[in-house]
């Protein structure tokens, strides 16, 4: 069985390129496990990964909060093992790891190492779309990618955005520069989306499984809009980048 992790951060496409991979018969790859759940769900309307999520394994048990309070390495590394155990049914186990999830948890990444597990750097090259994908999702109060959502207009604040982009541009450099001790194979979202059956295939080539594999995803954009009618003061934005290393983004 090959082990792997899809790492990446929130509003990459992640949840698009695991979708797209799980679909193929024995290839399962888990959400993110080790994120913190969000306690407005219901138990029964949230999300399947809760039920498996390193957070929820931690508070099973009175001895397993205490070995997280005391000895937590120990209870991660259990915790690993059994998500990557081998099982006749899959032949690609993986998780989605988002960079906020490696610096919460800093126990997880030399197991990764020590166990041969295989990453897939998935990166938004234009960080601007993802800084407007983040701010609709929490203006709609839904990241859901099964629907039609209703188009909403946002503004930004053009001071803070050259910080922002800039911060992201020196995390990808820094994750990067982390994977460079794995296995790694690095693919960004726009090329994934621009063509995926391409992208799958070199995936599948690295993870050394056969690339006819006939994969597919339901979900859908969830911002079909071009920038410039979604950003309420697009003109400031503009001004803001124009002079920027950032200019491309703007396309």
């Amino acid at each position: 069985m090959i082990k792997c992790v899809v790492l990446s951060t929130q509003r990459s496409g992640s949840t698009l390129l695991t979708d797209y991979l799980s679909s193929g018969d024995g290839f399962l790859i888990h959400s993110e496990l080790f994120q913190v759940l969000d306690s407005r769900y219901e138990r029964e309307n949230e999300p399947r990964h809760y039920k498996i999520s390193y957070e929820r394994y931690r508070r099973r048990s009175l001895i397993r909060q205490l070995t997280h309070k005391f000895a937590r390495k120990s209870l991660i590394e259990k915790y690993l093992t059994e998500i990557y155990r081998p099982t006749d049914e899959q032949a690609v186990v993986g998780m989605k790891l988002m960079y906020g999830q490696v610096d919460r948890y800093p126990e997880v990444m030399p197991w990764l190492r020590d166990n041969d597990v295989r990453f897939i750097h998935l990166i938004r090259e234009n960080s601007l779309d993802m800084i407007v994908s983040r701010e609709l999702a929490a203006a709609r109060g839904t990241h859901s990618m099964l629907k039609d959502l209703p188009m909403v207009r946002l503004k930004l604040e053009p001071d803070n955005l050259l910080q922002e982009l800039d911060r992201c541009a020196q995390e990808i450099e820094h994750f990067r520069s982390l994977c460079s001790g794995f296995p790694c194979h690095e693919v960004t979202y726009e090329a994934f989306v621009d063509d995926m059956a391409t992208q799958a295939k070199r995936i599948l080539d690295f993870l050394g499984l056969p690339a006819e594999r006939k994969l597919s995803s339901v979900l859908k954009k969830t911002n079909p809009n071009a920038k410039a009618d979604t950003i309420e003061n697009w003109d400031e934005v503009v001004s803001a980048l124009e002079g920027s290393k950032f200019k491309a983004y703007l396309g």
